[in-house]
């Protein structure tokens, strides 16, 4: 697939151009919309029609006067645009803030070294991440949202770049306050590790347990509707509910491929440094044929290869997910947990599995911030160094450990069980700058289920990252 490809046609004396990619076209078209927008609306481009046929004369005294007048109409109702580039990207904005634009992203470069796996040993790196993003709110009550990642190779592999995927496109309206809507392609609301992003999770790669959201079949992101709303009225609260179809790529699958969720949070303590959170959540896929569900888990290193995992698991017609977490931050110290089980209900005559995974983590600002919680979403943002090194400072410290597990062995499936200890360290240089390392412990036991047989061994992974989100 190609990002932009280009056919030109001649009809008569007109030349026309194609594009033959869709998500490109659509990209296109609404950046130009939205431009239209702001310019139109600024005053800058006016495509108003002008009355010039047989329009009467005057003298030359009123037609000054009327010039006159006009100019300063003009100056009255024109709205300038402001622009800025910071550390947030490029911005363009009417004056009266009906319209804005935003284009950022992220740039994420990772390496891994991996020992005591006979035969698997391996030093790799890839570009893991290369977003872009158009953001940005119409006539104050419509927020929009659209991203593609060109990243996911090794860089062997054309530098690393490939083939553009969706990642976000969405809108969302914010006129009912407190409650919004989101239609379009997003992340399903469930479990907190897998709603925060990826520029500021503590760990370079989520638990083991998110296997059981992050899956091809279940999806982690889905076109869908969500209703959202929060408060602050005796406590923080938010509250979350959608309906899903299938993913991006197989949208014509939605009406036999469903799914609903929700997600509800409280945080009875809410202050920049003290911080307890308590959520549950629920996500349930229905579907009408046989999705060729399986469960591969990472772990916790996307470069690595996985050591244990199901074989596919035939007759699935439903999956029902249940989450829990807790979190809490107080000074320089913040804690988080969740437990996830997921339970597969087969055609009758078939068994019905049932697979959980859970991890506790544990993080530390050495330099003394407080990991960034925000009430409204019901989970934590970016993190903001109080000395920056582009202000004479040294960044934020932060050490952090984790332990994760998941069991994927039950009624005679046999996808094996892994037990990992995750250890380490964030240098948030600046507020849009990260250069972290891991190591990982991980403790494999991998069954196959046709051979009726298991094999034990435990593996060491070291990763590094650097990442500039803008």
């Amino acid at each position: 697939m190609y990002l932009v490809k280009l056919h030109l046609k001649r009809k008569g004396n007109t030349l026309y151009i194609q594009i033959k990619n869709h998500f490109t076209c659509m990209i296109l078209l609404g950046v130009v919309a939205q431009f239209t927008a702001i310019f139109t609306h600024a005053g800058i481009l006016d495509i108003s029609s002008k009355e010039i046929v047989n329009a009467p004369k005057s003298n030359k005294t009123n037609d000054k006067e009327e010039f006159q007048q006009k100019n300063q109409e003009t100056a009255e109702n024109f709205n300038p645009i402001t622009t800025e580039i910071n550390n947030g990207g490029f911005r363009a904005k009417s004056a009266d803030g009906n319209f804005t634009l935003d284009l950022g992203g992220r740039i994420q470069v990772d390496f891994i070294s991996l020992s005591g796996v006979q035969n698997l040993d391996t030093d790799r790196g890839d570009l893991r991440r290369l977003r872009l993003n158009i953001t940005g709110t119409l006539y104050k009550v419509w927020d929009y949202r659209f991203e593609s990642d060109f990243g996911g190779n090794d860089f062997t592999d054309n530098f690393g770049i490939n083939n553009p995927v969706l990642t976000y496109g969405f809108f969302k309206f914010t006129g009912f306050n407190p409650v919004n809507f989101t239609f379009g392609y997003q992340r399903v609301p469930v479990s907190m590790e897998s709603i925060v992003g990826s520029n500021w999770t503590t760990f370079q790669e989520r638990s083991l347990a998110n296997s059981l959201i992050n899956n091809e079949v279940i999806g982690r992101r889905r076109l869908g509707l969500v209703m959202e709303a929060s408060g602050d009225q005796w406590t923080h609260w938010t509250a979350q509910t959608g309906f899903y179809g299938a993913g991006f790529n197989n949208i014509m699958e939605s009406a036999e491929n469903w799914g609903a969720s929700g997600r509800v949070t409280f945080a009875p303590i809410v202050n920049p440094s003290q911080v307890i959170h308590i959520g549950g959540s629920t996500y349930y896929r229905n579907f009408t044929n046989d999705p060729s569900l399986d469960f591969s888990v990472s772990p916790e290193s996307h470069l690595s290869p996985n050591f244990i995992g199901t074989n596919l698991i035939p007759g699935a017609q439903n999956t029902l997910l249940l989450q829990g977490e807790l979190s809490t931050v107080w000074g320089a110290f913040h804690a988080q947990s969740e437990y996830l089980y997921t339970q597969i209900e087969r055609k009758s005559s078939l068994s019905q599995p049932h697979f959980n995974g859970w991890y506790t983590q544990a993080g530390y600002f050495l330099t003394g911030e407080s990991r960034n919680y925000i009430p409204r979403k019901g989970a934590y943002g970016q993190t903001n160094p109080n000395h920056p090194m582009d202000q004479g400072g040294w960044g934020a410290w932060e050490v952090a450990a984790r332990y994760s597990t998941i069991n994927l062995n039950s009624q005679g499936i046999y996808g094996g069980e892994e037990n990992n200890f995750t250890f380490g360290i964030n240098w948030w240089a600046t507020h849009n700058t990260l250069f972290r390392a891991n190591y990982v412990h991980a403790m494999a036991n991998s069954h196959n289920s046709l051979a009726r047989s298991h094999k034990k061994f435990n593996a060491d992974i070291f990763m590094m990252r650097a990442q500039l989100n803008f």
